[in-house]
Order: structure tokens, then sequence, then C-alpha cells
């Protein structure tokens, strides 16, 4: 079983509002939230609720659901976002139990009958994700969505002075468009300003090619025309196909210039990852070598043989400088990010930092990737970094199109 504690602290909660509150809480086990017909909605509930007689606090027993995660979790465990495929399984997942829930004629704890049931609460982390396997949440196999922490409940223990929003199927709809452009976006806030981040700014869309999901997502902030209801926003979503960006308000010049350079990444990014399988690590001392020379810190670098040159192993290397290094580079376009995230590409279901650690190098290398190449670049001239990995050819061409494109 899984216990979660909820506490009603004396600075929040006199003695009546905790008792009431208390009584309401261990009413919760009587609402029957299962389906009749045995379909799995993937819902969290119940399997009992205890309020403590001589302390403020209470504890919520649910099922344990084996190998589950938080959307947030997620996120952190993957550091990239999910593709438009993923976010649109999770939003199908997540609409078919808020169509289940806002169907429910239910009797609230307070003896009220309730006809459609709003969860309330819908967040990264009140959102589980259950891989098939240990690799499917990378590989885009099949995994499942399961709903917990319904405002129901959750509500019960917010200070009474706290601003609490209702709960309403409109409200759930549009909690569902934030959590997944979140999704697309791999995080909550903007990597430049640390702000919100916000889907009614078309800035933020325009790395996005499935423009159907997009006019989706509107919908459900209610942008655009809002759906009616979950079911109608899940037929909209199964029915509508992945389209991918063919036009931009912008212009057909800069449209033209998108698709070429959607064509082109592709390719220029495998033969990137090609040529750094080929050439190992010789890149990523390349910098640091030539900025602690600069500094006098290395007379002079190892001599090096044609032979060596072209049979050199990281077993082989010598004169590596110990000592703690940051460095950066692009996370969003680039491919190190890639390369240094992926397990298994230089040694079998290890990271490079990894295969660097088993090899008993005195070397530390802490990897803090900027969302752009511009912004690495500015962190190497503050001296926030120590080096920077590029792959310049196509970083430039990436800055200077997204340049172009903002003075447009």
């Amino acid at each position: 079983m899984v216990i979660k504690e909820y506490l009603l602290p004396d600075t929040d909660f006199n003695p009546k509002e905790a008792r009431e509150r208390k009584e309401q809480f261990e009413l919760v086990t009587s609402i029957n939230l299962k389906s009749g017909g045995g379909q799995d909605f993937r819902l969290v509930t119940a399997w009992d609720a205890i309020a403590s007689l001589n302390e403020k606090r209470c504890y919520f027993i649910t099922e344990p659901i084996a190998n589950s995660i938080t959307l947030r979790q997620y996120l952190e465990k993957v550091q990239r976002p999910m593709t438009s495929i993923q976010v649109r399984e999770v939003m199908g997942q997540v609409l078919q139990t808020l169509w289940f829930l806002h169907n429910q004629r239910i009797r609230l704890p307070n003896g009220e009958v309730c006809f459609g049931l709003p969860h309330g609460n819908l967040s990264l982390d009140s959102l589980l994700i259950v891989a098939t396997d240990q690799q499917s949440i990378i590989t885009n196999q099949q995994f499942f969505i399961y709903l917990s922490d319904l405002s129901l409940w959750e509500d019960l223990f917010k200070s009474p002075t706290s601003k609490v929003i209702s709960p309403s199927i409109d409200k759930d709809l549009k909690d569902l468009g934030y959590l997944s452009f979140y999704l697309l976006q791999g995080a909550t806030e903007d990597l430049i300003y640390g702000q919100p981040c916000d889907p009614k700014n078309e800035q933020n869309w325009l790395s996005i090619e499935d423009i159907t999901l997009k006019k989706i997502i509107r919908r459900l902030i209610g942008v655009d025309a809002p759906f009616l209801n979950a079911d109608d926003a899940r037929h909209a979503l199964l029915t509508l196909p992945i389209e991918l960006q063919t036009s931009s308000p912008l212009s057909t010049e800069i449209n033209n210039h998108e698709s070429k350079k959607l064509y082109n990444s592709k390719n220029l990014r495998l033969f990137i990852i090609l040529a750094g399988l080929l050439f190992g690590f010789g890149g990523v001392f390349i910098w640091q070598f030539f900025n602690l020379i600069s500094k006098g810190k290395i007379p002079e670098l190892m001599n090096l043989s044609n032979n060596n040159y072209y049979n050199c192993y990281i077993a082989k290397s010598q004169n590596v400088p110990s000592g703690t290094f940051t460095y950066t580079a692009s996370r969003s376009e680039g491919t190190w990010n890639y390369l240094m995230t992926t397990p298994g590409l230089v040694s079998l279901g290890k990271k490079i930092d990894q295969e660097l650690d088993a090899r008993g190098m005195q070397l530390q290398l802490r990897y803090k990737p900027e969302p752009f190449i511009d912004l690495a670049i500015q962190k190497v001239k503050a001296k926030k970094v120590d080096f920077l990995i590029a792959n310049i050819v196509y970083e430039l061409i990436q800055s200077d199109y997204q340049n172009q494109r903002s003075k447009f």
C-alpha cells in the first residue's frame, strides 16, 4: 500500500476547522469511483482514509501503482520534451479518465448528489506515468497514465486563507491543455527568462511541428473555441491526423526555409552523430586545452604521431587535466545533449561521464546545457562556464535563422 500523510497545522486551522475537515476526509472512502462495467479508467482512489483522533493529521491509503513516477519526475529523468505522439497519447488517456469522472453521479461526503465530478487538481505532479518496460518511456513504446490526488480531498488541507479555485469541468480541460504544453516544452518555465511557459505566446510554438495538436491545446486552454466536454476533445484528438507545419503566417519564403531546415537538420544531425562516434572524445577537451594553454597552465600539448592520432582511445589518452570543469552546449537543437544523455553510445549501458568515471580519470565535467547556442556562447564569454561544445555550422545556421525570423 501507499500511505500519504496530510497535516492540519495550528497556524492554518483552528480546532473547529481541523475537526470538520477530518470528518469530511474520513468520508472520502464512501464515494464509489469504480467503473460498473469493469473497465479500468486509471484513477487512483482511496483504499482507506484515516483521521488521527489526537493529532491534526490524516492518512490517505491507496493501492500502489507499480513502477509509476509523476510526469514531473519523468521530465527530470529524460531531460527532454515529449514528442507530439507521446503528448497525444497522454492527452487521449487523460481525456478518457476525465470523461468517466465528468459523467459520474455520486453522493459527496456532505450529502450533496453531484452529477459530474471534476478532478480539479490536474498537474505534472498528480499524473502518474507507467511504462510497459524500463525502456518504453524513452523509445516511444506503450505507457499508461493514472490520475491521482483529486481536489475532493486535496483541497481539504489547503489553508482557509489561501486562494482556492473551485473545481470544474472547464478547469480540468484547461489544466490538461497547459500540462500538455509543458510536456511539449519539457519544462514549466522558460529556460531563458525563468518565467512560466505561456502557450498563448506564439514564440513558444516555433519548434512545434504538429499544428493539429497546437490547435487542440489552444482550444483546451480557451484561446480558440473551447470544447464542449472531455469526450468532444478526445474525439477531435483521435480523428484529426498529425499535421506538420506547412504554412506560416509570417511568409511563404520563411516557411520554405523552415521545411528545408527541418529536412537538412535531420541529415546533418545524423552525420554529426556518426562523426562524433568516429572521433570519440577529442572534441571534449579541445576548447579547454587551448583555454588552459593561453593561461600558461599547460606548457605544451602532447606530441602525437600520425599513428597515435588515428588510433586514439580513452584508455590511451594522456595528460588529461585533473580537476572540475563546467561546460555547456545547445540543448534544443544541438547533438551534444543527445550524446551526453544517451547510454550505450561509447560503452555498453553507460553514458560518457560514467565511462570516464569507470576509467578512473581525475577529471570531473559538469554539463550545464543552454536552450540555444547564443546563450551558450554568452556563458563562455561571461566566464560562467569553462568551455563550449558546439556544432558550429549547424548551430550558426539555426542562430542566424532565428534572428532573421525575429526581425521579420
